[in-house]
């Protein structure tokens, strides 16, 4: 059993120098669906590391409405391909970043998803996700795509530009391998070329995304490690001006709710005196 939403000193300091601004939530470790079975796809609802409260990530059956898993986790240490010390490339630094990475195959599934939540009261401005891959063998995958999956799956990552939507399926970034190529790649993938824009989650919003692994032609497997969202929050859909975030609340009583409710018991407590 893992610690959610653990955060060291150090790396909160490598991370403001980077953005004085920026949030992010990640993985470095993976739960498996069946506590002790490598082989039973991944469901985790407790990042590892965050550097906001009001941030927080789901792999996985929370993760969509579809809730692919993936085949499950490995945990052999690839160095220099995975289990590295950021999250892609150039991304924030992982603090006890294990053995573990999450495992792809044709025998399972090759396709898993993973959600980013905004508990915020403010404007969360999505920019960035990082992650590391690897192709194990020259018979695992050739290809990974990452796409955004738009409701009913669960999400609502608005466009600024148009006020709407992301559509449904948008590659936000596709990773081939050629021949018997079996390297890792730390990838960390600026969202506004692929969203021909800026895409924000309001209060309470999510965004949910799948990694897709295809062109397995035997037994070989696919990997992921270090996955973590980046971005910033604003007071309001302009995203103009940077927010100091609290606590999301579902049902917010209006000003002018609170104003009739208190005239309302005073006029009840002068007719009793």
């Amino acid at each position: 059993m893992k610690l959610p939403n653990v955060i060291g000193m150090t790396s909160v300091l490598l991370f403001a120098s980077q953005s004085s601004f920026a949030a992010y939530v990640g993985f470095t470790s993976f739960d498996n669906v069946t506590a002790g079975n490598n082989d039973s796809g991944i469901y985790d609802t407790t990042p590892d590391q965050s550097s906001s409260a009001y941030l927080t990530a789901n792999i996985g059956a929370d993760a969509s409405a579809s809730g692919f898993k993936g085949h499950g986790k490995l945990t052999t240490a690839v160095s220099g391909a995975l289990n590295d010390p950021t999250f892609g490339f150039g991304g924030p630094a992982t603090i006890a970043n294990g053995n573990d990475s999450w495992k792809f195959s044709s025998a399972k599934q090759l396709k898993g998803d993973i959600q980013l939540v905004n508990n915020s009261d403010s404007y969360f401005k999505f920019t960035k996700i990082h992650f590391d891959s690897r192709r194990a063998a020259a018979t695992s995958a050739t290809t990974l795509k990452l796409t955004y999956l738009a409701s009913p799956e669960g999400s609502n990552l608005t466009h600024k530009g148009t006020g709407n939507e992301i559509v449904d399926n948008k590659v936000l970034k596709t990773l081939t391998w050629g021949g018997t190529e079996t390297t890792g790649k730390d990838t960390s993938v600026g969202l506004g070329a692929p969203l021909s824009g800026t895409g924000y989650l309001a209060p309470g919003d999510k965004a949910s995304l799948r990694f897709a692994f295809t062109g397995q032609t035997g037994g070989g497997f696919s990997q992921l490690d270090n996955i973590a969202f980046e971005g910033e929050f604003y007071t309001d859909a302009t995203l103009t001006s940077v927010a100091t975030p609290a606590a999301f609340s579902a049902v917010p009583v209006p000003a002018s709710a609170w104003l009739f409710g208190s005239a309302l018991a005073g006029l009840i407590a002068s007719r009793r005196k």
